[in-house]
C-alpha cells in the first residue's frame, strides 16, 4: 500500500485543499469492484470518500473493499452470513484478525505496529438506482450513502434504536454534504 496523505485540521480529519494544517499519514487501500453492470460511479471519487471517512473517525491503517452488487447477490449474502432471507441496501463485515478480549489492541503486533483493519462493504447498486429516483438525488449519492452506512457500522455506529439511528443518519448527511453529494435524510424529513 502506498500511504495516502490527507491534511488533518480542525474539521476532524476531513480532507482539505490547503496543506497548512497538520498532516496525518493514512495507509488506507480501497478496492472497488462491481458485478452489476447497470451502474456507473466515479471510482476515484468514491475511493477518496471512503478514505475521508476513515480519517474522520481515526482509522489510518486499513484495507477496504467496496463491492457493488445486484439485489439477488446481496440477498444471497444476507441469507448466508446473517440468516436474513431478504434484500438490503448494504452489508458490511470487519474481517480483521482481532481478539475480543483485547479489542483494538489486537490490531498491533506487540511492537506497537498497527495491523490494518480489513473491512468489506457490499452495496446494493440495483437498489441504489431505484432509491435515488424516489429520493430525488443521483445514483452516486445513494451509493455513497450505502458505503458510508457500512463504513460507519464498522467504526462504532449503531442504528438499532431510534436515537442511535438518528445520530448515524446525521453523521451520514454531514459526510455526504461535505463531500458534495448533498443530504439524504434531512431532505426527506423536510418533504
Amino acid at each position: 500500500m502506498t500511504p495516502y496523505r490527507i491534511p488533518v485540521g480542525p474539521n476532524r480529519g476531513v480532507a482539505k485543499s490547503s496543506m497548512d494544517s497538520d498532516e496525518t499519514i493514512v495507509d488506507v487501500a480501497v478496492e472497488i469492484t462491481s458485478t452489476f453492470g447497470q451502474i456507473k460511479v466515479d471510482v476515484p471519487r468514491l475511493r477518496r470518500f471512503v478514505k475521508t471517512i476513515c480519517v474522520r473517525y481515526g482509522l489510518t491503517n486499513a484495507e477496504i473493499s467496496i463491492a457493488l452488487v445486484d439485489d439477488r447477490k446481496i440477498r444471497d449474502i444476507n441469507k448466508e452470513f446473517l440468516k436474513h432471507d431478504s434484500s438490503t441496501d448494504c452489508i458490511s463485515f470487519d474481517l480483521s484478525d482481532t481478539d475480543a478480549e483485547r479489542g483494538p489492541a489486537a490490531w498491533t503486533n506487540g511492537n506497537d505496529t498497527l495491523l490494518p483493519r480489513i473491512i468489506e462493504v457490499i452495496v446494493n447498486a440495483e437498489r441504489a438506482i431505484k432509491e435515488s429516483k424516489s429520493r430525488g438525488h443521483t445514483t452516486e449519492a445513494e451509493v455513497a450513502l450505502y458505503t458510508a452506512h457500512g463504513m460507519l457500522h464498522n467504526l462504532g455506529f449503531d442504528d438499532s434504536a431510534p436515537d442511535k439511528a438518528e445520530e448515524m443518519h446525521r453523521a451520514e448527511d454531514k459526510i455526504l454534504s461535505e463531500f458534495g453529494y448533498g443530504t439524504v435524510y434531512e431532505r426527506n424529513i423536510r418533504r
